[in-house]
């Protein structure tokens, strides 16, 4: 008797088993692939709606968004050129009782 339990246990254990891990592979394979289509559904949006800025924007209303100082941008149109005095550098070199830039002008 204690056999043909013991070996109906460890068959509820075996079917358990294996349905867990069909279960869980099922909900994995569908995660991981839900998630690289809402990634790249993710990145196709923000790329239309960066394109579309930059059409309506900057081709139907000729207007250009300015850069920051330093980030870099076209050269030829004067994006982005930051004033290198002014940085990390700039501050180091100014003397302690020098007036600033600001303070010349006036």
């Amino acid at each position: 008797m204690r056999a043909s339990l013991r070996s109906s246990a460890s068959g509820a254990k075996q079917w358990l088993s294996a349905s867990i891990n069909r279960y869980l592979r099922k909900w994995l394979i569908l995660g991981i692939t839900i998630g690289i289509i809402a990634g790249l559904g993710a990145v196709v949006f923000y790329l239309a709606l960066d394109y579309t800025g930059q059409f309506l924007l900057g081709y139907l209303a000729d207007y250009h968004i300015p850069k920051p100082k330093g980030d870099g941008g076209d050269p030829a149109r004067g994006q982005g050129q930051g004033d290198r005095r002014q940085g990390a550098e700039g501050k180091r070199e100014r003397k302690a009782g020098s007036p600033k830039r600001h303070d010349r002008l006036a």
